[in-house]
Order: C-alpha cells, then sequence, then structure tokens
C-alpha cells in the first residue's frame, strides 16, 4: 500500500493520468495539452497522446501528429507507426522518415503501410528496406519477402528466389519464432508444398508448446484442402515416429 502510495504521487504518473483522462474530448478541447505532451514526450505519455489521435478528422490532428514526428521520440514515432491508418499527403514525408528509426516495430508498420497507400513508391521502398532483417523473427525480412513477391512490377525474375527463401524460413533449421512467422505468411500466400507442409508437420511436434499450438491450428487448415492432405498421406513414412502418430489422429489412420 505504501509503494501504491507512494507510485500514485509521482509526478509522471499524476502527468499520465491527466493526459489518459483527456481521452473522451474533442481534440478541439485539448489540443494544447496534447501539443505539450507531444512537443516534450515522456515515452509513455507521449504514446498515449498519439493514440488519443486516433480515428479523428486528419483536418484537426495532422499539426499534432507533426509534433510527434518532430519529436524523435522513438516510442512516440513507433505509436504513430501503429496507429495511423491513413497517410495523408501532408505526412508522406514525415511518415517515409520511420523507415529510418532504431525500432524494428516501427519499420515493419512503416513499410507495410507505406507499401499499401502508395502502389507508385513501392519499389523505393522495397529498394531502401531490402537488407533490413529485424528482430530474431527476421520480422522486417520476411515481411519485406511477401511484399516483393505479391508486388507484381517489383524484380519479376526474382520472384521464385524470393519464395524459396520465404519457404526456407519454415525449416527446423531456424528458431521457432522464424518459423512460426514463415508459416502464417506461407498459408496466407497458399504457398505450401511437399517441403513446407513436411516443416509443418514437424513443427506439430515442437516442444514449445505455443508453436505447437498454432502448427496444429494450421495443419487443421491446410488439411481441409485435399491435394496438401494426400501429400501427407504419400509422405507419411518419411515423418518421424511421433510426427506420424500425430499425423494419424488427424487422418484416421491406423
Amino acid at each position: 500500500e505504501q509503494a501504491y502510495t507512494s507510485l500514485m504521487k509521482s509526478p509522471f504518473i499524476k502527468k499520465y493520468f491527466e493526459v489518459a483522462a483527456l481521452a473522451p474530448f474533442s481534440i478541439p478541447e485539448k489540443r494544447l495539452q496534447l501539443k505539450t505532451a507531444l512537443r516534450f514526450p515522456n515515452d509513455y505519455i507521449g504514446q498515449e497522446a498519439v493514440y488519443q489521435l486516433a480515428g479523428e478528422p486528419l483536418s484537426e490532428t495532422i499539426g499534432l501528429y507533426k509534433n510527434g514526428f518532430a519529436s524523435n521520440n522513438i516510442y512516440v514515432r513507433q505509436a504513430i507507426a501503429l496507429s495511423l491508418e491513413t497517410i495523408p499527403m501532408a505526412l508522406k514525408k514525415d511518415y517515409e522518415s520511420l523507415l529510418d528509426d532504431a525500432s524494428y516495430v516501427t519499420q515493419e508498420a512503416a513499410l507495410y503501410q507505406l507499401w499499401a497507400q502508395f502502389p507508385k513508391n513501392r519499389a523505393r521502398y522495397l529498394n531502401k528496406m531490402k537488407g533490413v532483417m529485424g528482430f530474431q523473427n527476421r520480422n522486417v525480412r520476411q515481411l519485406w519477402l511477401v511484399l516483393a513477391i505479391v508486388d507484381p512490377s517489383y524484380r519479376i525474375a526474382e520472384k521464385e528466389t524470393f519464395k524459396k527463401e520465404l519457404k526456407s524460413y519454415t525449416s527446423p533449421a531456424y528458431s521457432f519464432e522464424i518459423r512460426e512467422t514463415a508459416f502464417g505468411y506461407i498459408h496466407e500466400l497458399q504457398l505450401w508444398d511437399t517441403q513446407t507442409i513436411g516443416h509443418l508437420v514437424n513443427a506439430s511436434v515442437h516442444p514449445s508448446w505455443r508453436f505447437k499450438k498454432n502448427a496444429r491450428k494450421l495443419v487443421d487448415s491446410v488439411l481441409k484442402k485435399e491435394t496438401y492432405k494426400n501429400q501427407m498421406v504419400l509422405r507419411m513414412q518419411t515423418y518421424s515416429e511421433e510426427e506420424r502418430a500425430y499425423l494419424r489422429t488427424k487422418l484416421d489412420l491406423e
């Protein structure tokens, strides 16, 4: 109780709750307070201010977003990347600068939003980010591969190379963090083949319970397609004993 009382007396906590309490008010009613919070931001207070701009008319928030960009606070800018759904031309240059931030969360979100909203500039964004790997799960690299694959005009001759790299990340040679991200993209793009299905079967008996659980959900989904189901049956003898035992429960095999 003493620790709680002491915490509540903290200037930071008091200021945070003051800004959080502004949430129900319109932008004109709280513009000055939000501007102050964004010009000299604490990480969390600045993020809270940014999240209160989401869904509000851009005509009323562009100036405040510019304050957030200009703060050069990594967490405030990250909050903009994660919450600004429509990038107006007035903020395009500021938003593009997020690609240079020292945050893989920010870079991943910014790359996707810029690629999706400005088709004419896709090649420029992809070229800029082609060497960035990201976190342990290679979040930026794997997103880059997906965007490079689905963009019909980008490096057409290298599409198969990009697909091959993305598929390779499902292999047991990589960490489960990398594999889980890759499986998600493979499923979205329906790039399943004999190799990736085999890797998925392997993942379905992985020691990490969360990874295994997610892999088994994908197995259920993949099995709904007869072609993929037949591939599993035909390759049954190539799987480990543990993998075969699990598949038999899904395929009703003796």
